[in-house]
């Protein structure tokens, strides 16, 4: 998908399935876990998770950061598009 030069942001989608990436990382590291009886395998799970966890806070910000700023544009854009349909429709009808 192409970006339009007036796009206020960059897509999204590859941040989201890195988030979703993570999320299925730690499924796996969790599948099984109450089979382990060493408590520094559950340790080093614990870190794995920590680990992929560490910046989701920031990443999911951001994410939020560009939904509003997508938001906005949209908003502005269609006020736009409202303001030059009227102006189309009063030319048709003068």
């Amino acid at each position: 998908m192409s970006k339009h030069y007036r796009e206020p942001i960059n897509h999204t989608c590859p941040d989201i399935d890195k988030l979703i990436k993570g999320i299925d990382e730690i499924t796996k590291l969790t599948k099984g876990y109450e089979s382990i009886e060493d408590i520094s395998d559950l340790k080093d799970i614990l870190n794995d998770i920590e680990s992929i966890l560490w910046n989701y806070d920031r990443e999911l910000e951001a994410l939020r950061n560009s939904n509003d700023v997508l938001r906005n544009w949209g908003i502005t854009e269609a006020e736009e598009v409202d303001k030059l349909e009227n102006k189309l429709y009063s030319y048709e009808n003068a």
